[in-house]
This record gives C-alpha cells, structure tokens and sequence, in this order.
C-alpha cells in the first residue's frame, strides 16, 4: 500500500467542505504512484464511516473487487481513496456507475495521483477533494495499434464524462492531449468542477528528528552532487538527477518510505515540483523543477533552510554562486545583501 492508508487520519473522518515530458521530479511522481500493484481496500475512518481505496492500475475484475468491498463495508460508505494512473476504461466506467449511486467524495491526498481512466472515478463522485500535493490528469483514450479507434474511443470516453458533469474547458484537454502524455490540471479547473483543494502540512518536528539520526555522511545540500563523477563531460542536467536521486533516497527513509513530493501551479499554466528532505544537520533541503504550462522542465533549483531560523534559506543551481534570502514580514522572499 502506498500513502492512501493515511487517508483516514488526514481527512479525519470527516466529508470535506471546503504533461510530464522531461525532468526527475516530475518522473518520480509518476513511478511514485505506479510502483506496487493495484490494490482494492477498505478503511474505517476516525469519525466513523469507511472508506475504499483504489491504489494502482485499474485493470479487469477491479469493479468486482469494489463491489465486494462495498458489501463487506460494516459502516456507510463515505469516502473513494484515488492513487491510480489509469487503465482499462470499460472497468473505469463500471466502477463510476457504482459510484454515481452512492453519496461518496472522492479523495486524492498529498503525492497520489489521478490520471487517465482514473478521471471518470474522480468525476462520478459526488464531492471531490484533492491535497496541493496531489496531481489529477487527463488525456485522450488509446487503442494498441489503431489510431482510429483510439479517436472513437476519446469521443465516447468524453460523451460519458460529460453526463458526470466534467465542464468543456477540461474535456478539451483531454481531447488535445496525447495519449502519451498527460495534461495536469490546475486548481482553477479542479475547482471548476466543485474540487475542494486543501493545503499540505509542512514536515514535522518528528521527521526533523528521524533525519538527525540519519548517517552522517550523508550528502548536505550541494555537496550531493559528488555523486556524479566531477569531470568536464558532466552536465548539470546529470548533476540535478544525482542530486535529487539521492535527496528522494532520503526523503523516503524519513517518510515511511514515501518520498515527500509535491505540486504547486503558476498563474501561467505552468507548476513546480518539490522534492523535501532533511540532512544530517537537520535542515531542511527542498529541490524545485520548474514547468512550463506543456511539461517541458523550465528550471531547477535546490534550496537549504537554516534549522534555526525558517525564514533564512540559501539558494543556488548547479555551476552557479549560493545566493541567500530572508523572508519578509509579508510572506515573500528577498534576496540579502
């Protein structure tokens, strides 16, 4: 199981109210949400009611399985728990028509994903709620050798979204965007289709101190990149995966085994990809991959928090000077003199 069986104690219970082409963060987020095998569960949340969790590719006999799930449920169902980045549209449809009978919200918390055939559960829900650190995807649908039938099949696949209410600007999306890729969508347009969006926590003391007690040769920082050979054929590009494959190896062994990823979305269309992590100092150390509005990785930074003063970090790419910055009373960050 990955991270979804923390869904009763984040949401607590409670029913809520309120295109990856390049780069290793965005990669990891992918491989992240498929890398165990498709698992069909149940959860009896904190405040009573349960929930189904949906975890890997959705794949023949899945709708059965939910239904046996729905069956053995000895409280109300409340909640679908989504980690999935696809798979076999006709099971995905079964699945949203059981779905669309029952009073649930479909919930897609911090570093799961929801993509592709996945969609149509999100958008049978009755009420939706995604975490900032959540990602939720659309693209047209694919038929194995025969473009044309894959054009069909996005048709008929958009027709039915539709009748669960998913408005055109999204349906759009999906029509546009290739099968082998995937079109993030934005708060805005999670909104649109009445998404709750809720904030993320920032780490916590304890994981502070479960990387305290992390090998003290462990890399700090910049000093990751001695991982890659130090030669003249060295690109920053081979610098940045060396660093953030080491940074997630981190990040994962302080965090239950799930690496703490997250997204935030430009103005623009575009978004970042955070990877976090402690050192062996105790300091937090965050790398960003920046993406334009098509996925393609616009920049990366890496920045280190100072552990006694969270309002001082130290920022830098690689091959260019560590520059500092204080954060100002209004929430931005500055760059010190």
């Amino acid at each position: 199981m990955t991270n979804l069986v923390a869904l009763g104690s984040i949401v607590g219970g409670r029913k809520p109210t309120s295109k990856i082409r390049s780069g290793a963060l965005a990669i990891a987020l992918l491989t992240t949400a498929s890398a165990q095998a498709a698992n069909i569960s149940s959860l009896a949340l904190n405040k009573g009611g349960v929930a189904i969790l949906i975890d890997g590719p959705i794949t023949s006999g899945d709708a059965a399985k939910f239904r046996l799930e729905r069956i053995k449920a000895s409280q109300a169902i409340t909640m679908v728990g989504l980690n999935s980045l696809g798979g076999e549209i006709p099971e995905a449809v079964e699945i949203a028509e059981l779905m669309k009978g029952m009073d649930v919200t479909a919930v897609v918390i911090d570093k799961a994903i929801c993509a592709s055939a996945c969609f149509l559960l999100f958008a049978a829900a009755s009420q939706r709620f995604v975490s900032e650190g959540a990602l939720v995807g659309v693209h047209n649908a694919s038929v194995e050798g025969n473009q044309n039938a894959g054009a069909d099949a996005t048709i008929k696949v958009a027709q039915y979204a539709k009748t669960l209410g998913v408005p055109d600007a999204i349906l759009g999306r999906m029509a546009i965007t290739s099968s082998n890729d995937v079109a993030w969508l934005t708060f805005g347009e999670l909104r649109s289709m009445g998404t709750e969006v809720a904030s993320i926590e920032k780490p916590s003391a304890a994981q502070a101190q479960t990387a305290k007690q992390q090998p003290a040769s462990a890399p700090q920082s910049y000093a990751a990149a001695k991982f890659v050979p130090p030669t003249a054929n060295v690109s920053r590009a081979d610098k940045w995966v060396s660093f953030t494959k080491w940074g997630a190896k981190l990040s994962a062994q302080q965090n239950g085994g799930t690496q703490q990823l997250s997204r935030s979305n430009y103005t623009d269309g575009g978004y970042r990809v955070t990877l976090t992590w402690i050192d062996a100092k105790g300091r937090r150390v965050e790398a960003w991959e920046d993406h334009a509005p098509d996925g393609e990785a616009r920049s990366n930074v890496w920045c280190v928090y100072q552990p006694d003063n969270p309002n001082l970090r130290t920022c830098a790419d690689f091959g260019e000077q560590e520059i500092n910055y204080y954060k100002a009373t209004n929430g931005r960050w500055y760059r010190s003199s």
